[in-house]
């Protein structure tokens, strides 16, 4: 276009001076007086014509460098997509177990011999569940011979209210007898009480832990018979270092991730408590955390990964080592509409391949560059040619 303008402005120029010379040869041949007036006037217009094209040259050809200048500016680059990550220092790998909520001893309330015990160490039971029974045949023939007498003792005393209420005898009489009936109806009652000891039921649902007799052994009252897990929660059992604690207890947000490589199952928890006492041996801090077991698939005694997380409100970003520049400063570049920003960094860890920084600025789903850096400043005008996805 500019090359267009300026031919067409010099054919303009050539038309003009042959006007202008076509009008000093008519006016020599009429007026021979003006000749130095239209010679000196064709050689000033020659001339400023002249200086004119120079001039318009010059604009065109700055202005087609200009046009090449911002054609060669724009900086191919590659780039990765940024994307939020946990920061090797903000996590701790440990193993632990699982425990059992509560454990509960269940004793004997009696002296006697179990003839019968109804469970197995790992079984579950239910509440109310029958797991061991003493013999009984002691306390049935009192029960049955006070049953009688306590039959007995009843058909009287109905007889005496009858004969009572026809004035036949004496209300000291009816009221001796009826004291004898009563105290024969408690220990008739009381009787069914204490067989009713003879029976050892589970106080609560769980997993039998323990059996510390066997059928036929003789045990004396407030004796172990068994341990029952309280598995509706389950505890999850690990230590950390005294140092990792005081990381994990200072942080803005801390969970735990658990997997349980028996069962195939993972957990975030949130719910947990501690010991706050350092051990003395190993430096270390029990923790529990707990799991709802409602389903009773988890038991005590487990095997399990656990990581601990210590979150806080800085965003790490994990990129390849590529993309960070040093000069007196960690920094980037971020491509925002096809400009390069430059984005200081803080390095928060690093392996061979990758780099964890953090950043205010840095967003998930940005653009960072990796390669194609050479010439590259903040403000350039850049044109991506792969974006890559790097996973946390």
């Amino acid at each position: 276009m500019a090359k267009t303008l300026l031919n067409l402005f010099l054919m303009q120029s050539l038309i003009i001076i042959k006007n202008l010379r076509q009008k000093l040869i008519f006016t020599v041949s009429i007026v021979g007086r003006k000749i130095i007036s239209y010679k000196y006037f064709l050689l000033f217009t020659t001339f400023a014509i002249f200086i004119g094209i120079i001039f318009l040259k010059k604009i065109f050809i700055v202005e087609e460098i200009s046009q090449q200048d911002e054609v060669k500016q724009v900086i191919p680059v590659e780039v990765v997509k940024a994307e939020y990550s946990l920061g090797i220092n903000n996590k701790l790998t440990t193993n632990g177990k699982t425990i059992a909520y509560e454990t509960h001893p269940v004793k004997s309330n009696i002296t006697g011999k179990i003839t019968e015990l109804d469970c197995s160490v790992g079984t579950y039971v239910k509440k109310g569940d029958i797991l061991a029974i003493f013999d009984t045949e002691q306390i049935d023939y009192q029960i049955e011979l006070t049953t009688q007498e306590y039959e007995i003792k009843k058909k009287k005393l109905d007889s005496l209210q009858k004969l009572l209420d026809k004035d036949l005898i004496s209300y000291t009489e009816y009221a001796n007898h009826e004291i004898e009936y009563l105290e024969v109806k408690q220990r008739y009652h009381r009787l069914l009480d204490d067989k009713t000891k003879h029976y050892i039921v589970a106080p609560l649902s769980g997993i039998v832990e323990e059996k510390f007799v066997v059928a036929g052994e003789f045990v004396t009252q407030k004796d172990k018979i068994v341990m029952i897990h309280d598995i509706q929660i389950i505890k999850i059992g690990f230590n950390i270092d005294e140092l990792d604690y005081q990381k994990f207890k200072s942080a803005e947000n801390s969970y735990i991730y658990v997997y349980i490589p028996a069962l195939d199952l993972s957990f975030t928890l949130n719910d947990f408590k501690t010991s706050e006492i350092a051990q003395e041996k190993n430096h270390s801090v029990y923790i529990e955390a707990f799991i709802p077991n409602d389903d009773n698939l988890i038991t005590p005694g487990l095997f399990v990964n656990v990581d601990v997380i210590f979150s806080d409100d800085q965003q790490v970003i994990k990129l390849p080592n590529s993309a960070i520049f040093f000069e007196d400063h960690y920094f980037c570049y971020v491509i925002e509409n096809d400009i390069a920003k430059k984005v200081a960094v803080e390095i928060s860890d690093s392996d061979n391949t990758n780099i964890s920084v953090i950043s205010t600025i840095i967003k998930s789903g940005d653009q960072v560059v990796v390669s194609g850096k050479k010439g590259l400043y903040d403000g350039a005008k850049v044109l991506i040619d792969n974006t890559l996805v790097v996973s946390p």
